[in-house]
């Protein structure tokens, strides 16, 4: 009998609780009407087999990775765990922290084949700062399966792929969204940035310095392109982005179609088709600008609906210097261009748009093409002409008009791109810029960029005014109408002095405040005529020279002379001409230090450079007064003490009150206080072990005068010991020697800390300890033991050379209470002390007394007694009884060293549970324990906890009780098999008792990858089933387990083999043929099994010549291609390639034919 295909669920552990209910079941069956009843194929529940081998453990969500980051924080290490192990339908968020991420060999691969619904975010903060770099090696990103992508605040750059996508190449994925990212000089073969076979979002986006290589020429023109994004058979919706300097065979930007709203194309370039976009679909609101390529300037494909666009400066070698459209005999279509504006476009055809075959215009209206005339289709080849379709009855005029009557001196004016030339109204129309001329006056503004309408305010008298939009000018003659206004002039007052020039100024307004544009000043000094000067934005000026006139206060006036649009006025003002001659004062800068005396020094001149006498300086520090002098020969000067100021830059200032000859004048330097330098001295000093000596320092300036304030700190051979504020510039700190200073010389250091006034400074002594002969030193060894244990108690004595002593005896104390004494030979004493057994648990202080010699003085040394507990190891005999008897547990209890122990209680426990408890007498504590019924066969865990005693620790120990049943123990092994989807295996188990002699009788369960398969009785001591792969089987190894269930005197058994499915092994044929040059020719191929049997699923890849031609999903065993010959394909037979791609259930194969190509 053969099982039904029954695929395995996810891999999960047997438990007992699975073969338990197994073995109901069993029961069960066995016993209906005492008769043998075998479970029915049809009951297995068919559930789904997985490849997972090992349990996946879940991951996170998001991630924060880093440039050169390790485990969760690298790109690669989280982009394989998602791969791995992300769960379908969820989110997983990658941020990546600001820096560059370098890519040498190996892109970012994305492989999704198996997973459904996964979305990914690749997240940077700033694309400016998150840069991913594929070193012009190689392309940064792959993403294959059903994988949701989207980047943001990323930058890709100088990536590279020989073939397909320079930044990032993208499979039949089911999202892929790009959001405010830079793409950037990268080079791919197809698709300079980005190559797709996924529908993509591209939103708030960068396009710059791509590249595609690729020049793949076919039947119908290129095949390749992209400079930026390549589309293969799938469409793009791009929003708002720029593309500017991209470049590639067929559209310099874009390869594909869909939907362009928003965005600027500039500077983009196409060796053949569209400069800016081989496209079809919808664009809008877009703007073209300086795009070339010899067919399409701008755009190249159809069908194309184009609306709110503009056209500027693009060109094309051969026809369409904007827009060319072309179809096929196969397809043709129609194209819509309205409200775009064209201008300076330029081709040998059709300077904005070509139209070629099969392709037509459906409505070219509401266009504005530069001039008011509308397309050109005399001279198809200019900036406006169209070639290929009849002139558009309807298109946008320019208008230009005044909008306010022309008087005093201004005008509004207005031009327009608002209504077609039926005279109807439109809006939607693309900006351009119109530029305000006149022979003289000022527009505000005088160049705007435009929707609808432009207005401009023309001040001035012209007559004729100029506006121009691209190649279309207008004009427009006004005659302005003018009233004279009144007005009123004011004259600035000026002083001076003989020789000075000073400049006369009249300010002229109208009545109503507005500056007078025009007209003359005539200027009078002391009612005597000096000069005149035109009116400039109502200013007029005039430079005087003051000379022949005495000091005092002259009348200064202004004349404005009026025209035919102001009437005549007056203003009037006062040049006071002073006796006194001018100054200038320079302050000499100064360095000093507090307590000392500088010189303050200015110098005086006359502003032409002579030598001041006469007069009064004074001097300001910070601008408190802090001396004067009498100027002499251009110089005053004066001795300044510096108090004990605080170290820093001030600003001296001397002030010049001038006399009556000269004016006053005023000079700043600066005084630069730095801080007094300080000369620390210490005294050396002698002094011995444990004595107070005084640590002394003086602490004066370079004058030798004792300062205040400040802090010394003291040290010794390197270490603190005391600090102390500096008085009279004397520093002392007490310092008692220590017992473990050696005698010789140490180093007395200070530090003084300095002060706002004084620098820090150091100085060094010299320490000298003098040897003490009598001197000595003891130590202790402090020692750790047990109750009833001997101990050493140990002392060391040394003199104050360090050297041992070899006299004299040691009396040992614990704590405070005598033990005994011994002699001290070569410098040692000691004396075993055994610890009494009743001695309490702790630390003790362990003191040795050197007693005093004729030759040593005594001293005293301490360490410490630690008594622990007597350490007790518990052996614990292991047992085997059966249910329902009693049974002896015995322990031991000994100190390490083999003793016996007496007292303390022992607690029994079986498998954690407490059975009972013994004192412990002679090193034993036994227990008698009578096994529950309920106890099953088996190992179980005996523990004896000991508690102690005062003097002994606790301890724990622990043993085996064995329950036993009158029953063998069996073996279950497992054949290993190797299979292929759809193919029928047949399992095996075998089964033997303790005696190696085949099992008779009961059941084995066949479980794959922990997933229940079927039962199956033990005949002869083996069990088999057939079992059929099923055909959604992933390849791998599986665990192929086999349980064996027992008897009444047999024990279960459990066995483990594998199951290892490999792929399906596939044939691939492909038919020869002929075919004629121009022409459809189907190509064709089979794919079978071993066995013959068609497949399905899978992609047929077509080569012809070695020339990738196209692919076909195989279905029924069969994928065909419509291949059409090119014409000029040479006359010969041809090599077809088929590759065919494998699935997860069938091995990749391929297969090659015959292409006879033959004349037409």
């Amino acid at each position: 009998d053969t099982i039904q295909e029954t695929p395995i669920k996810e891999d999960k552990q047997i438990n007992n609780k699975e073969v338990e209910n197994q073995n109901n079941e069993n029961k069960k069956i066995e016993t209906q009407s005492n008769k043998e009843v075998e479970t029915p194929i049809e009951e297995i529940k068919p559930v789904e087999i997985q490849k997972n081998i090992t349990t996946k453990s879940a991951i996170s969500t998001t991630y924060y990775v880093v440039a050169g980051g390790t485990g969760d924080k690298n790109l690669y290490t989280v982009v394989s765990k998602i791969n791995n192990y992300g769960v379908n339908y969820k989110t997983y968020t990658i941020y990546l922290s600001p820096g560059t991420y370098n890519f040498w060999n190996n892109p970012l691969k994305l492989s999704g084949y198996t997973k459904n619904g996964i979305t990914v975010n690749f997240k940077g903060s700033d694309p400016k700062t998150t840069i991913l770099t594929g070193n012009n090696n190689v392309h940064m990103l792959e993403v294959f399966g059903n994988y949701k992508i989207h980047l943001s605040g990323l930058t890709f750059t100088n990536g590279y792929d020989s073939n397909c996508g320079g930044a990032i190449y993208v499979d039949e994925i089911k999202q892929f969204t790009i959001d405010n990212c830079i793409f950037s000089n990268n080079e791919g073969g197809e698709g300079g940035a980005i190559f797709s076979f996924a529908d993509m979002t591209v939103k708030n986006s960068v396009f710059s310095n791509n590249i595609a290589t690729a020049n793949m020429d076919g039947v119908g023109g290129s095949i390749s392109g992209g400079g930026a994004i390549y589309l293969y058979g799938t469409s793009v919706n791009v929003y708002a982005s720029t593309f500017k300097n991209n470049e590639g065979f067929y559209g310099g930007a874009i390869f594909g179609g869909g939907y362009v709203g928003g965005c600027t194309f500039t500077g983009n370039k196409a060796t053949k088709y569209g400069g800016a976009l081989a496209f079809d679909g919808t664009i809008n609101g877009s703007s073209f600008t300086n795009n070339y390529a010899k067919w399409g300037g701008a755009i190249y494909g159809g069908p194309l609906k184009i609306t709110g666009s503009s056209f500027t400066s693009n060109s094309a070698g051969s026809g369409g210097g904007a827009i060319a459209t072309e179809g096929n005999s196969g397809v043709s279509h129609t194209n819509s261009i309205t409200t775009c504006s064209f201008s300076d476009n330029y081709a040998d055809y059709g300077g904005s748009i070509r139209v070629y075959k099969y392709s037509s215009i459906s409505s070219a209206n509401n266009n504005w093409w530069g001039t008011n005339s509308g397309p050109d289709t005399a001279n198809d080849g200019a900036d406006n002409g169209i070639c290929g379709f009849t002139k558009p009855s309807i298109y946008v005029i320019m208008r230009f008009s005044n909008t306010t009557s022309y008087s005093n001196g201004q005008v509004n004016l207005v031009a327009s791109l608002n209504r077609l030339n039926n005279g109807n109204s439109i809006s939607g129309l693309p900006k351009r810029t119109v530029t305000f001329t006149s022979t003289s006056g000022t527009f505000n503004p005088s160049k705007n960029s435009f929707s609808s309408s432009s207005t401009t305010t023309y001040t001035g008298s012209a007559t004729t005014f100029k506006a121009t939009i691209d190649d279309q000018v207008l004009s427009l003659t006004l005659q302005p109408t003018t009233t004279k206004k009144e007005t009123y002039t004011v004259e600035d007052s000026l002083i001076g002095h003989l020789g000075d020039y000073v400049q006369l100024k009249s300010t002229v307004r109208t009545t109503n405040g507005v500056l007078v544009t025009k007209g003359t000043v005539d200027f009078y000094v002391a009612l005597d005529y000096v000069g005149s000067s035109s009116v400039y934005n109502g200013i007029a000026t005039y430079n005087y020279k003051i000379q022949d006139l005495p000091s005092g206060m002259y009348e200064v006036a202004g004349y404005y002379k009026g025209n035919d649009n102001y009437y005549s006025s007056s203003g009037y003002g006062t040049l006071t001409v002073e006796s006194n001659i001018k100054t200038y004062t320079t302050v000499n800068s100064v360095i000093g230090v507090p307590t000392t005396n500088v010189q303050l020094k200015a110098n005086i001149r006359t502003t032409n450079g002579a030598l001041v006498s006469g007069g009064t300086v004074y001097f300001l520090l910070d601008f408190e007064y802090v001396g004067s002098s009498s100027v002499s020969n251009g110089v005053a000067s004066c001795n300044y003490k510096i108090s004990d100021t605080k170290s820093g830059t001030y600003t001296l200032t001397a002030e010049y009150y001038g006399t009556t000859e000269y004016d006053p004048s005023t000079g700043t330097g600066t005084l630069k206080v730095q801080k007094v330098n300080i000369n620390t001295v210490v005294t050396s000093i002698t002094g011995a072990v444990n004595e107070i000596i005084p640590l002394t320092a003086t602490f004066k300036t370079n004058s030798g005068t004792h300062i205040y304030g400040g802090v010394a700190l003291f040290y010794i051979d390197g270490t603190n010991v005391g600090k102390c504020t500096v008085s009279k510039g004397i520093a002392t700190c007490n310092y008692k020697i220590p017992i473990s200073k050696s005698a010789g010389l140490h180093t007395i250091h200070v530090d003084y800390s300095g002060t706002t006034t004084y620098t820090t400074s150091t100085g060094n002594g010299i320490l000298t300890i003098q040897k003490d002969i009598r001197k000595t030193y003891t130590t202790v060894t402090s020692v750790i033991g047990v109750p009833t244990t001997n101990v050493q108690l140990k002392s060391t004595i040394k003199n104050c050379d360090g050297n041992i002593i070899s006299s004299g005896f040691v009396k040992f104390y614990i704590d405070g209470q005598y033990i005994g004494n011994t002699n001290v030979i070569n410098g040692i004493a000691t004396y075993n002390y055994k610890i009494p057994a009743n001695q309490s648990i702790g630390t003790y202080t362990l003191t040795a007394e050197y007693q005093e010699t004729t030759n040593y003085d005594s001293s005293i040394g301490t360490g410490t007694l630690k008594i622990q507990k007597v350490n007790i190891r518990t052996g614990v005999n292991s047992q085997s009884g059966t249910a329902g008897n009693l049974t002896q547990i015995t322990a031991t209890f000994k100190t390490n060293s083999g003793t016996h122990i007496y007292g303390g209680v022992a607690l029994f426990y079986i498998d954690g549970t407490y059975v009972g408890k013994c004192t412990v007498s002679k090193g034993i504590a036994t227990c008698n324990y009578k096994i529950p019924i309920s106890k099953t066969v088996g190992s179980h865990i005996i523990q004896i906890v000991y508690n102690g005693t005062i003097t002994y620790a606790t301890s724990t120990g622990k043993g085996i009780l064995t329950i036993q049943k009158d029953i063998k123990n069996t073996e279950t092994t497992v054949t290993s098999v190797i299979g292929v989807p759809t193919t029928n295996i047949q399992l095996k188990a075998t089964v033997k008792n303790s005696e190696n002699k085949p099992v008779t009788n009961g059941t084995i369960s066949f479980y794959i990858n922990g997933t229940y398969i079927c039962n199956r009785t033990v005949s002869n001591g083996i069990a088999t089933a057939n079992y059929k792969i099923p055909t959604n089987s992933q390849i791998g190894v599986y665990d192929l387990t086999a349980i064996y269930h027992g008897s009444n005197n047999l024990n279960p058994s459990t066995g483990v083999g594998t199951l290892k499915i490999q792929k399906v092994n596939v044939n691939t044929v492909v038919n020869s043929q002929s075919g004629i040059v121009g022409t459809v020719t189907q190509l064709k191929s089979t794919f079978k099994t071993n066995s013959g049997t068609p497949i399905y699923g899978g992609v047929a890849s077509f080569y012809v010549g070695g020339t990738y031609v196209g692919k076909c999903t195989v279905s029924n065993g069969i994928a065909t291609y419509n291949y059409k010959i090119p014409n000029n394909m040479l006359i010969r037979k041809y090599d077809i390639q088929v590759i065919y791609s494998g699935t997860t259930t069938y091995a990749t194969s391929k297969g090659t034919g015959i292409l006879n190509v033959l004349k037409s």
